[in-house]
């Protein structure tokens, strides 16, 4: 999930393959570069929610 590279960790979740600095979030808002680590920035918290209608 990581690769540091030139002080920037590579996401490989998707093919947006983001480059991200220390603390910066991906596009899809749902990883975030901690300690040279591609982490779940929503990790344990609700992010969809489906009524019955």
């Amino acid at each position: 999930m990581d690769g540091l590279t030139e002080g920037r960790a590579t996401c490989a979740i998707c093919p947006h393959g983001c480059r991200l600095a220390e603390g910066q979030t991906g596009l899809c808002h749902g990883r975030v570069a901690v300690g040279g680590e591609v982490v779940d920035a929503n990790y344990g918290r609700v992010t969809s929610l489906a009524t019955v209608c």
